[in-house]
């Protein structure tokens, strides 16, 4: 497992960005390719659920085959970012992120496609895609120590619980209700922001959450050669 990069000032946005991403792609995964959860992924098993004791969801049989699929997806695509983590060392994070970016890219180039590889084969290739990159996008958070932005449950319970201690005067670490707050207002903002994409672009609006990635592979790369440029300090005996 690679360490932790150290903290710098770019590394403050990674997490909110990993957030807006993956509020954007469960949104375009639901409302664009037949309500299917890309980065949530376990809320497709609520459908399942649903499907099995017949109720109808209005997804489809294409997307209750999808649901099915995409949580062995998203367990190969964590498997793969642990290779990664494993054979590249320090530099891991920098292949995670730019896998998943260019995922996402693919995706927004398969929606322009669509037309010509007709829409069994095209919501496949945009579901396995979007939900491969989340996968890595998870194994990225990991692998800088930071928190989980698939997914705001657990967000939403830790905010909770910190605005429960400070209002019993129990001393909590600063600023962490300030970035939980921004990690949900920022999934939120994502969901949002595909939407009005989805509108205007249809699913080609995979091109709104692949843009941020680039960015995030960007920063990610900076902050690693500014870890590899700091010299080690010599250990005392």
């Amino acid at each position: 497992m690679s360490e932790p990069l150290p903290s710098s000032k770019g590394r403050a946005w990674i997490a909110p960005a990993l957030a807006f991403t993956a509020g954007a792609v469960d949104a375009i995964g639901f409302l664009g390719l037949g309500q299917v959860f890309l980065a949530h992924v376990t809320g497709n098993l609520v459908l399942l659920g649903a499907t099995a004791v017949g109720i109808d969801t209005h997804s489809g049989h294409e997307s209750w085959a999808l649901q099915t699929a995409v949580l062995p997806l998203f367990c190969a695509g964590v498997a793969v970012g642990w290779l990664l983590l494993r054979r590249t060392g320090a530099r891991a994070p920098i292949a995670i992120a730019v896998i998943s970016a260019a995922l996402l890219t693919i995706a927004a180039t398969v929606a322009l496609a669509s037309p010509q590889l007709g829409p069994p084969v095209s919501v496949w290739l945009l579901a396995s895609c979007g939900v491969l990159a989340m996968s890595l996008n998870a194994v990225l958070t990991r692998a800088l120590a930071l928190p989980m932005t698939n997914v705001m449950t657990g967000n939403v319970l830790q905010m909770c619980f910190d605005v429960l201690d400070a209002s019993a005067g129990t001393p909590i670490p600063p600023g962490r209700i300030r970035n939980g707050v921004t990690l949900i207002v920022a999934f939120a903002a994502g969901a949002g922001a595909a939407a009005v994409c989805l509108r205007l672009l249809g699913v080609s609006a995979f091109a709104l959450p692949a843009c941020v990635l680039w960015a995030v592979a960007v920063q990610v790369s900076r902050m690693t050669h500014v870890a590899e440029s700091v010299p080690s300090q010599p250990v005392n005996r």
